[in-house]
Order: structure tokens, then sequence, then C-alpha cells
């Protein structure tokens, strides 16, 4: 993947998530964000990706991102 394409690094990390494979796939969300930091739907991913492993302070971490990223 083009390393400054965030949209592919989120698409990716969605499909890894559906896949099962959730470290894989929040790895390549922390990738889009790194990518753009300002893409909310990567952190609205991520937390869903982390509330999904029972990972419930780093998902409402990333809920609240996503969500300034939103508004901002």
């Amino acid at each position: 993947l083009n390393p400054k394409n965030a949209l592919a690094y989120n698409n990716m990390g969605s499909l890894l998530a559906l896949q099962g494979q959730t470290s894989d796939a929040v790895a390549t969300y922390q990738e889009a964000i790194r990518s753009l930091p300002k893409n909310a739907e990567a952190y609205y991913n991520l937390g869903v990706t982390w509330y999904n492993q029972g990972e419930f302070k780093k998902a409402n971490s990333a809920f609240k991102r996503a969500r300034h990223q939103y508004l901002s």
C-alpha cells in the first residue's frame, strides 16, 4: 500500500477486522491515522476494533478522537 494513502489503510483495516485479524486491523488503522492524523473514520474503526477486543479504555479514547475530528 502507498504509505500516504490513508483511505487504503482504513479499508484494509476493515477487511482485516471482518476476517477476525484484529491485531493486524489495529496496526493498519494506526497506519491510516499516521498517514492522515485527522482521519475520523480510522479513529472510529480503531475504536470499534478495540471495543470488540474488550479494550474499552482504548476504544473510548479512539471514539473521543473520532468525535473531535468530525467536529473540527
